[in-house]
């Protein structure tokens, strides 16, 4: 498997992109690679969810994801809410050499040029890399390789995540794959780089409805994604770039969206 990682844009702390391959595989993450989207997950989860909250992860690469909303968990989100709070997350890739790769927990330093000072703290450094810590990584489990369209993690979670994933299957697989996620996800879905055309009719059917919350603001905090002007029907990046953020567009909240929220909490989980 070969990881390394890709330079930060000019921005102060824009997240330096993760690079994984591995048998036919490619995975691209960061840590904290949108902080608008990371306080709204939270804040929608807090406000719906009680006691004990169960995050799942799909496509999780090699594990920067799942580490960084354990990281904002323990970080931003614990000491700022109520006692009684607590939280767990599932991680899954339909590679398993991710997965085993995301379990040892360590990563490049240079992945520190892309975080803040704060950010930064959160680490342990050791030998030329940054290790995620105990207390967040007994945060996060591993579940069995699993592809995020067909694969059944047997459980319930409030929240299920598939982040920059969808470009990878066809707009067939992602309707097919909510009708998945539906029996799963009680709360919260997050998904992006999905089939935009699409979006709309695949959420209205799964009975989930955009987050309105930092709407733009996460829109306009994808970095390497966003592009000055409308991306084309037929371009291979129809699905993977966002162009400028336009509420004239019928369907905007649907289509610019990354946090969507069951309409009904008791329709259709398991």
């Amino acid at each position: 498997m070969r990881v390394g990682q890709v330079g930060q844009n000019d921005k102060f702390a824009d997240p330096i992109m993760i690079r994984a391959y591995n048998d036919g595989h490619k995975g691209a993450t960061a840590f904290f690679r949108n902080r608008p989207f990371l306080d709204t997950f939270f804040s929608t989860l807090r406000s719906r969810c009680a006691g004990r909250i169960k995050i799942l992860v799909h496509a999780s690469s090699v594990g920067a994801e799942p580490y960084s909303l354990a990281q904002w968990w323990l970080n931003r989100v614990l000491p700022r809410c109520n006692e009684g709070w607590d939280i767990d997350i599932a991680a899954t890739d339909i590679d398993s050499g991710f997965l085993a790769f995301s379990q040892q927990a360590s990563y490049p330093h240079g992945l520190l040029a892309g975080m803040t000072e704060e950010e930064q703290s959160w680490f342990e450094k050791k030998e030329g890399q940054i290790v995620v810590p105990s207390r967040a990584r007994n945060l996060v489990r591993f579940l069995q390789p699993m592809s995020f369209v067909d694969g059944d993690p047997r459980e319930v979670f409030d929240a299920v995540l598939v982040m920059n994933a969808l470009t990878y299957v066809s707009a067939a697989d992602q309707s097919s794959s909510f009708d998945r996620w539906v029996s799963y996800a009680r709360h919260v879905l997050a998904v992006t780089a999905f089939h935009p055309d699409s979006i709309l009719d695949d959420l209205v059917r799964s009975g989930f409805a955009p987050c309105m919350e930092n709407h733009r603001q996460i829109h306009e905090a994808w970095g390497d994604r966003l592009v000055k002007e409308p991306v084309a029907p037929d371009s291979a990046d129809y699905s993977w770039r966002l162009p400028p953020y336009d509420t004239a567009i019928s369907d905007y909240a649907y289509r610019y969206g990354s946090v969507f929220l069951r309409e009904n909490a008791n329709a259709g989980v398991l």
